[in-house]
């Protein structure tokens, strides 16, 4: 997961199987931290931005240390929408 303006994709780019890339959009550095718990005012947009990395990040775990795919690594989820530049291997 990345924000828009990270485009580093060095480690993508050195697996050879079960990788996934993307960025999510409108997000910055600070979107993909716990901040947004601390805040009196979180906005509409944070609150999607958190919702979708909580979503893609449990998502990861529950298929590789549960054995639960539920295949939203599979490709762009129309249930995400900020999801952009998905890339797969």
């Amino acid at each position: 997961m990345h924000r828009p303006d990270d485009s580093d994709q060095s480690v993508f780019a050195a697996s050879k199987t079960n990788a996934v890339w993307f960025q999510i959009s409108n997000t910055d550095h600070a979107s993909f931290v716990n901040c947004i718990l601390y805040s009196s005012y979180p906005l509409a947009s944070s609150r999607e931005a958190e919702r979708t990395i909580n979503a893609y990040a449990l998502s990861f775990f529950n298929k590789w240390l549960k054995g639960q795919d539920d295949h939203l690594h599979e490709g762009p989820s129309p249930d995400f929408p900020r999801v952009i530049n998905f890339r797969k291997k």
